[in-house]
């Protein structure tokens, strides 16, 4: 009993095995290039931005950067209170904010 297709199976496992190692090197070379460019998941910076306007106290947005280390994703927004607000206050605002908000609503940070 003679199978033909048998003469390709080394040929076709190593074919297989390039197009797993392509795939694998692709994707890290992807994630690597996020990292470098400090890529947030997709809505993750319009969805703090939105969380961040809603603040008591914040009148206005100015930039949400998120960028990633590791496991978690870490934020650096700038907003507008107002003028009349002491540092203490916005010190105040910020850290009460930081810990209702953030940890409950985004884990990952």
């Amino acid at each position: 009993m003679e199978l033909a297709w048998l003469n390709y199976a080394d040929a076709l496992a190593g074919l297989t095995v390039a197009a797993v190692i392509l795939w694998v090197g692709a994707q890290l070379g992807r994630r690597t290039l996020d990292a470098l460019l400090d890529v947030a998941p997709q809505g993750l910076q319009q969805e703090i931005a939105k969380t961040v306007a809603r603040m008591d106290g914040v009148l206005d947005v100015d930039r949400v950067r998120v960028r990633r280390a590791g496991n978690r994703h870490f934020v650096d927004a700038t907003g507008s209170v107002a003028r009349t607000a002491s540092l203490e206050q916005v010190a105040c605002l910020e850290r009460r904010h930081r810990k209702t908000h953030w940890r409950d609503r985004f884990p990952q940070m």
